[in-house]
């Protein structure tokens, strides 16, 4: 049950009440109601969490919404990667990553914590307080037109040194510095006349409505002139995932890599779906890295909301080596489309490439009907539970492939490794890519001699 209320400071207070589970060695297993009190402040959020029926404590913990404390399970089998602090003897606060939101204003799903205690090597204090149901929207409202959508203002005064960084059907993307912050960000510059108005008005709507750790920041949006679209958003220095697998031949991900990286991209899907919405383009693309090793889901120019109206669709969309059989047949589809998408992705990771990318999209598509994914190349180099994880999410059959919350309780995740060991790789393969430019550019020298 969540209940709302402002403080005497005029700060949001969200009041959650959960169960709270105590297990030890004999396997029995107590349940007593615990109340978990969340104060929302600008970027910080300050936890206070009691109970008196089994112990007597009290925890405070200041989190930044910036830095995220991670933590996938804390268990014998799990990892932990976070920020471990002591309350008292015996205890110790691990935050997940993957349950753990904070939210600069109050809508969507209210925070989703899960937090566990370790008393001693054989007892374990659970705490679980799970998200409120968010109801299915009776219908869709989206602004009239763009300008109901973006901000006033000229940003070519408002953003300083742009650089390309990257180009698409779309139009180019830039790196800029904001004047006021001096924060780095990036600007997708778009030309209206070549992209359909609603599909922009579209896309600019759901972004202002994600905040997410794991999902790209909005920052603004700016009308140019009366043909141009400059959409703000936060900058990821570390590239692309693609940047990644394109250098495959030297640069490989482990499986512990991989884990990491499906994990923070599945937050943000269960995130999305939470809010009874779906991506529609998942792919290495998408998924957007700094140099910390911060994994982000972006581009949301297919993503649509599902509403008692229209619970499913049934638009091909998307882009073909990705795309679920439902959505390649026209049948109607929900979420578990999305599913599908970070199963490929998965094996774009292990191969360097999805499969079938070698043909042309159209052959794609019908083998993808006909035949489904293909089994791994090189199967004995990869483990059970990272096998079993592309079944659950490739399945032809939708009852049996995975939801985002089943998905996110695979065992799989729990081989994660720590973000700190993607920076090397993100650095090895963008010093590969600098040295076969270089390489490039030197021959095209010689040739033109």
């Amino acid at each position: 049950m969540l209940q709302q209320e402002k403080g005497d400071c005029g700060v949001t207070i969200l009041q959650l009440r959960a169960q709270l589970v105590l297990t030890d060695t004999s396997s029995t297993t107590r349940t007593c109601d615990f109340e978990a009190v969340v104060a929302v402040k600008n970027a910080e959020t300050l936890l206070v969490a009691k109970d008196s029926d089994v112990f007597d404590w009290e925890m405070i913990e200041i989190l930044d919404y910036q830095k995220k404390i991670g933590v996938a399970r804390s268990d014998a089998v799990g990892h932990v990667n976070s920020q471990m602090q002591k309350f008292g003897p015996g205890f110790c606060l691990a935050l997940a990553s993957t349950k753990f939101l904070v939210q600069e204003e109050i809508s969507g799903p209210p925070l989703n914590l899960e937090v566990i205690f370790t008393t001693s090597p054989n007892t374990e204090l659970e705490i679980k307080v799970l998200r409120d149901t968010v109801p299915l929207p009776k219908k869709q409202t989206t602004p009239q037109s763009l300008a109901d959508l973006t901000d006033d203002g000229d940003p070519t005064q408002l953003y300083i040194n742009l650089t390309p960084i990257g180009e698409g059907s779309f139009g180019s993307v830039y790196a800029a510095v904001d004047m006021n912050t001096l924060d780095q960000v990036a600007i997708k510059q778009m030309n209206l006349e070549e992209n359909y108005e609603e599909d922009l008005i579209g896309e600019i709507a759901m972004m202002k409505t994600l905040k997410h750790p794991n999902i790209v920041t909005y920052c603004a949006s700016y009308l140019v002139g009366e043909d141009q679209l400059w959409i703000v958003m936060e900058f990821m220095p570390g590239g692309s995932l693609t940047e990644i697998l394109d250098q495959f031949k030297h640069v490989q991900l482990t499986e512990p890599q991989c884990a990491y990286i499906l994990r923070e991209a599945m937050t943000a899907v269960d995130y999305i779906h939470s809010l009874h919405r779906l991506h529609r383009d998942i792919k290495s693309d998408n998924i957007l890295l700094d140099m910390e090793g911060n994994v982000k889901l972006a581009d949301f120019g297919y993503t649509v909301q599902l509403t008692q109206e229209r619970d499913m669709r049934d638009t091909t969309i998307g882009t073909p080596y990705w795309e679920a059989p439902e959505v390649i047949t026209g049948d109607k589809y929900g979420p578990k489309v999305d599913i599908w998408s970070i199963g490929v992705m998965a094996l774009e990771m292990a191969e360097g490439e999805p499969p079938y990318l070698d043909l042309p999209p159209l052959t794609a598509l019908r083998l993808i009907i006909v035949d489904g994914i293909p089994p791994l190349h090189e199967p004995d180099q990869w483990s059970a539970d990272f096998k079993d994880y592309l079944a659950s999410c490739l399945a032809i059959a939708t009852e049996l492939r995975f939801s985002s919350r089943e998905l996110m309780m695979h065992p799989f995740h729990d081989r994660a490794c720590d973000k700190s060991e993607l920076k090397g790789v993100i650095v090895a393969a963008k010093q590969h890519k600098a040295a076969a430019k270089a390489l490039l550019e030197a021959q095209q020298a010689e040739h033109d001699m």
